[in-house]
């Protein structure tokens, strides 16, 4: 399928990872620090999220047929009243019983869907960015007309990126703060060695957090995709991540039940779950992808009402690090949410920027009235 064409870039579009050379591909895209960018990424979204979503893989060739850069549309519904302060979102509900769909916002999204602290665009050194913003702004403005959406959205960059995409701004693009995200450099190559070099405080209250864990006769394990965890995430597994979802400060997209099934599938051995039980009960998961140098963790599940007694949400996130150290990477990221809790374990954070054009005026007014 092919996109839009500037003086010297072309951009092709591809629905399955098996309408695009993989060599072309891994040839401006690296796996290694950037998992998202594997193909089989792209299956995971297009197998699990609903039939309102369609992503689309990108290559931009220059004039010779060289791929030069790779990204990812993604048109998603977002609902506008996840993103409203919270005294908006009463009324809303309100709003919602006459008109279900009020809020409902179709959004074309240069990037994944799913927020998971990193751009999903990369490009082969010396690739002019000016040149690649306007066969990027075209394709995306001609998706976004023959799909109706309603905002087009370049999502997460860190601030050299988005100094680089700046010519987005002479395109009626508005830049923006979007979250903070939380990175931990791993210098070393089992957690015991990371837990060394942690201050006494630290040390003692991870102690002490493992007490409680035990103490409440509760057990942790961690497994790759391939060890059974499609049949292991059930759908009690699942609110157990909505619970969280429903406390965020901040939510952008909500994932399926199947996100964590196929991303189990897709990718069997780089794919880390860790999970807590309770007897036969799963109370606090992490889910996190790494390949190569790179590791996120994605999501996380609790219950709360088992919280206190066993600190479920310290317990799953060390042991999600764990799993991540465990692995040799070289950084993890670990959300993007404030957290001191973070800080302390030697995280550092970084914000992150969003490029947003609202196509319908009224839209507009809207983003800068209320949407944080």
């Amino acid at each position: 399928m092919s996109g839009a064409q500037s003086d010297d870039l072309t951009c092709d579009l591809f629905t399955s990872s098996a309408d695009v050379d993989a060599d072309e591909w891994s040839s401006v895209c690296d796996v290694a620090t950037n998992p998202f960018m594997d193909l089989r990424f792209l299956n995971v979204l297009n197998r699990s999220i609903t039939s309102e979503t369609q992503t689309w893989g990108a290559l931009i060739r220059d004039s010779t047929g060289r791929p030069v850069a790779a990204t990812c549309f993604s048109l998603y519904r977002v609902d506008g009243a996840l993103m409203l302060p919270n005294w908006l979102r009463p009324p809303t509900e309100l709003i919602r019983r006459l008109f279900p769909r009020y809020l409902s916002i179709p959004l074309l999204i240069c990037g994944h869907p799913v927020g998971v602290g990193q751009s999903h665009l990369q490009m082969r050194p010396g690739t002019d960015p000016t040149a690649l913003v306007e066969v990027l702004d075209r394709t995306a403005q001609e998706l976004a007309r023959s799909h109706k959406a309603k905002l087009i959205l370049f999502k997460e960059f860190t601030q050299s990126e988005a100094d680089e995409l700046q010519s987005l701004t002479t395109r009626s693009y508005a830049c923006s703060q979007s979250v903070l995200t939380w990175t931990l450099n791993s210098e070393w190559t089992t957690f015991d060695d990371y837990y060394a070099t942690r201050s006494k405080r630290t040390r003692a209250n991870m102690r002490k957090y493992s007490g409680q864990l035990e103490a409440a006769g509760m057990t942790f394990e961690q497994r790759q995709g391939a060890e059974g965890v499609p049949e292991l995430f059930t759908d009690d597994v699942y609110r157990l991540y909505e619970n969280v979802l429903d406390r965020a400060a901040f939510r952008f997209e909500k994932v399926p039940l199947s996100f964590f099934q196929e991303l189990a599938r897709e990718f069997p051995e780089e794919s880390r779950f860790a999970f807590i039980r309770q007897a036969d009960s799963v109370v606090g998961f992490t889910c996190g992808l790494g390949t190569g140098q790179h590791h996120a963790l994605l999501y996380c599940g609790i219950d709360y009402e088992r919280n206190e007694e066993a600190a479920i949400y310290f317990n799953t996130l060390y042991r999600g690090l764990a799993a991540a150290i465990d692995t040799g990477v070289q950084t993890i990221n670990v959300g993007q949410s404030a957290d001191e809790f973070k800080r302390r374990l030697g995280c550092t954070s970084a914000p992150l920027f969003i490029f947003t054009k609202p196509i319908s005026p009224l839209l507009g007014l809207g983003f800068r009235l209320f949407v944080r």
